[in-house]
Formats: structure tokens, C-alpha cells, sequence
């Protein structure tokens, strides 16, 4: 049986595409204190798609702020079959959006629909992967004097986690980075490219209703000399 969406053509359904465009920043969409702004645009006939707030230092500031606390209050002491599940729901609910994040990464970075459906794809499958591996990170008793010590090397999250994701592929090249940072308790703050925001921007509030906490994964656009 054919959908209903799937009679409605590609180029219709672009047309309709709503771009949000304020940074997501603990659990929420945050309206930014900076005062310029920035245009997206389809590279294949110029036309401007959205005007985003350019993030400054002070939305990068507020992310981290989001992200420490998300920290220490509570995603790197969850067990990690705990954040396991979580990022399996948030794989699925990413699924579930595939065709509007391949409509974002399609009209900002100029790939063929087919070509970004199937980065969608691969992003869900790495994020999988990812959180598979959560429960298979160990450390290591080191060899020592048996009589009097007990040496032991533990691997341990780093904290909040700083990426800077590239216009090309938007969502595949920032899942590279946020799926493992995630996976071992890190929190993320993410510039993504002034370019290509918008699919790793729909990323963050998907992940956030499917059960990530807030504050785990904040995502703040803007151009390098200022967000970056």
C-alpha cells in the first residue's frame, strides 16, 4: 500500500520544511543574546532558506553551563544499561524522523535526497552501535604486588565534550562524534557548520523527547570566529 506522504513529491514537501533556528540549549530551544545573524541557503539555485542567530561566546558559555550540569547531576552516573536504552531510543526516534532530517541536509548542503536518506541511515546505525557498546567498556587489574596492592585502571568519562561538525554530510559527520562521546557519560556542546545547521539541530530536540536529558546534548550554530 503506498503511504500518503509518499504521493506527495520531494520538491512539494521542501517547500513546506520549517527550520527552527534558536540554539538548543538544555532541553530546550534558547533565544540567543546575540544581535547578528547569519543565512542559510540552497546551493543548488541560491535561495535563502532560514536567518539564524550568530551563537557568540555567551550561548557557547550558557551551553557549557547546560552540559556541566547535565554532567554531574546525573548522565555520567547512570548505569550503563541506562544510557544504553536511552540511546537506543533515541536511534529509533531518529528513524522515525528520516525523512525530514534528509529534507534538511538535502536543502542546505545540496546532496540528492536518495544520497541523504541514506546518511540518515547511517547515523541511526552508528548511534546503535554506539550505545551496543556501552556495557562492553572495561578497565583493567594491573599487575602488582599481590601481598599489598590492588592496581586498577577504570575508564572514567572526560566531561563535557566540545565538537565542531563540518558542512558536508551534516548529520552522519556529527554523529561520528556525539554517539561515542554519549555512549561513555560525556555531555556534548555542538557548533555545527553555519553552512548546515539544521539537521543536527532537529537531532538535539529528537533526542531530548525520546528520553536524553537535558543538557546532555546542546547544540548552538554560529560561524567560527564567534561560536567556534
Amino acid at each position: 500500500m503506498t503511504s500518503t506522504n509518499s504521493k506527495i513529491s520531494w520538491k512539494e514537501r521542501a517547500k513546506k520544511v520549517i527550520f527552527e533556528t534558536r540554539p538548543f540549549i538544555g532541553g530546550d530551544h534558547y533565544r540567543s543574546s546575540s544581535n547578528e545573524v547569519f543565512h542559510t541557503e540552497n546551493p543548488a539555485n541560491k535561495t535563502i532558506l532560514a536567518t539564524f542567530a550568530n551563537g557568540d561566546a555567551n550561548g557557547i558559555d550558557h551551553a557549557v553551563a547546560a552540559a556541566h550540569t547535565a554532567y554531574h547531576n546525573g548522565w555520567r552516573h547512570l548505569s550503563p544499561d541506562q544510557r544504553k536504552s536511552i540511546l537506543l531510543a533515541v536511534a529509533v526516534c531518529v528513524k522515525q524522523a528520516r525523512e525530514e532530517l534528509a529534507l534538511f541536509d538535502s536543502l542546505e548542503m545540496g546532496m540528492p535526497i536518495s544520497m541523504a536518506l541514506e546518511q540518515v541511515d547511517s547515523a541511526v546505525e552508528f548511534l546503535r552501535y554506539n550505545a551496543e557498546l556501552v556495557d562492553k567498556i572495561y578497565g583493567e587489574v594491573v599487575p602488582a604486588d599481590s601481598a599489598n596492592t590492588l592496581a586498577m585502571s577504570i575508564r572514567q568519562p572526560r566531561g563535557v565534550v566540545g565538537v565542531i561538525s563540518p558542512w558536508n554530510f551534516p548529520l552522519a559527520t556529527a554523529m561520528i562524534a556525539i554517539a561515542p562521546a554519549l555512549a561513555t557519560g560525556n555531555c556534548v556542546v555542538l557548533k555545527p557548520s553555519e553552512q548546515t545547521p539544521s539537521s543536527v539541530l532537529k537531532l538535539a530536540e529528537i533526542a531530548h523527547y525520546a528520553g536524553l536529558p537535558a543538557g546532555v546534548l546542546n547544540v548552538v550554530p554560529g560561524r567560527g570566529p564567534s561560536a567556534g
